[in-house]
């Protein structure tokens, strides 16, 4: 296996006014990870990392790809091997068959999207099928357990915080919350509306621009515009627009803290389950709904500490096959088959509340049990060898 490029393009399209392309010396985790799997295989390929569907609208991506290279790759000789796996956008699916498979003709079979999204096979095929095309080749690639496991393995291995003592915990759960993704602040309205508030180290203040109350209430109102009960619930719990920001190891919410640090493990010792809000949630719209697991996960299973999981339905089904236990019966984890994002996030948030409300005895009773899965799911994430998959 080589890799063809002498330097890897990254392209940033995020935001589409100012848009740039980086040129890299140094192999990207994906790339060292490609080379280790596959490494006995004749699997020649071009690799570019982009950021999202605009990328090959904004840049063509022949004018990338030296001709003697895109020569091997017409000729079915090589492939290209783009890298999504740090989003959940199937929509960069739609612009790889509309820009490079159909508008540059690059054969369908020389192209593998590496991404993380569980269902992006399905949904690659049933788009390859409508446009008469054929499948490009998905390799899902875990990028955040890889990355969890180095961090533990290299820097953090001495420093994992001592989680489940059995002693009084007046914090019960752990919540970061970084860009206000729709279903963060409705999940902060809701721990408003049962006073849970104050049970958790919650994260929750200025990020982006245009993360704000104003801007927020208004999208879920539109958003759940034809509930009646849920808009009657957001009603009554408006005054949570008031609520002074909330700030854990960091007060500068703009940086994306994919790693484990250390600063943070006082809070993992302070409470005895954690929430992870995951970046997808909603199922209906415009949102992104491809079922994604990304640091925020793999984050407790690392800190050895229990959790409920904030995403999409049949998202711990995912764990469930990369052979982690959950916390069922210990947590009630039906809301993981609730289809309905109203009714899931109540489950979820009922859920938090019962734990919260543990007496002594039955806390006792769920630190020992968590733990026996917390230790069980550490070492499943450090022995593990395999993060990339073709589906």
């Amino acid at each position: 296996m080589t890799v063809l490029n002498n330097s890897l393009p990254i392209i940033d399209t995020y935001d589409s006014k100012r848009p740039s392309i980086a040129f890299s010396g140094n192999f990207t985790l994906g790339v060292h990870s490609l080379l280790k799997e596959y490494f006995n295989q004749k699997f020649n390929f071009w690799y570019c990392l982009f950021s999202c569907h605009n990328s090959f609208e904004i840049y063509k991506l022949t004018d990338l790809i030296e001709k003697d290279i895109l020569y091997q790759i017409y000729n079915k000789e090589a492939f290209i091997v783009l890298d999504n796996s740090l989003e959940p956008f199937t929509r960069s699916i739609d612009s790889i068959y509309k820009n490079i498979v159909i508008k540059e003709k690059i054969p369908a079979s020389q192209i593998i999207l590496m991404t993380n999204m569980y269902d992006a096979k399905e949904y690659s095929d049933n788009l390859a099928r409508n446009l008469n095309q054929e499948s490009i080749k998905i390799f899902w690639f875990n990028v955040f357990e890889k990355d969890l496991q180095d961090a533990i393995k290299h820097i953090y291995r001495d420093n994992v915080p001592k989680t489940l003592e059995n002693k009084p915990y007046p914090k019960k759960f752990l919540n970061f919350n970084r860009r206000w993704r729709l279903h963060r602040p409705f999940l902060i309205t809701l721990f408003y509306g049962k006073n849970l508030l104050d049970n958790g180290h919650i994260s929750f203040g200025p990020c982006d621009q245009e993360d704000n109350w104003t801007k927020k209430w208004k999208e879920m109102l539109d958003y759940f515009s034809n509930d009646v009960d849920t808009i009657e619930l957001l009603k009554k719990n408006e005054n949570v627009k008031n609520i002074n920001s909330l700030f854990l190891d960091s007060t500068d919410l703009h940086i994306n803290k994919a790693q484990c640090t250390i600063d943070t493990n006082r809070y993992y010792e302070e409470t005895y389950f954690s929430v992870v809000s995951e970046t997808t949630f909603f199922t209906k719209n415009f949102y992104p709904n491809s079922r994604f697991l990304s640091e925020k996960t793999f984050k407790p299973i690392a800190m050895k500490h229990p959790f409920i999981l904030v995403s999409v339905p049949k998202s711990l089904a995912i764990l469930k096959e990369m052979g982690y236990k959950t916390f069922s019966p210990i947590i009630d984890e039906s809301y993981d088959d609730e289809t309905n994002d109203s009714k899931r996030m109540t489950m979820i948030v009922n859920e938090i509340e019962r734990l919260c409300c543990l007496n002594e005895n039955e806390l006792e009773h769920f630190l020992t049990q968590a733990k026996e899965i917390c230790n069980y799911n550490y070492e499943n994430l450090m022995l593990k060898k395999k993060f990339i998959i073709e589906l």
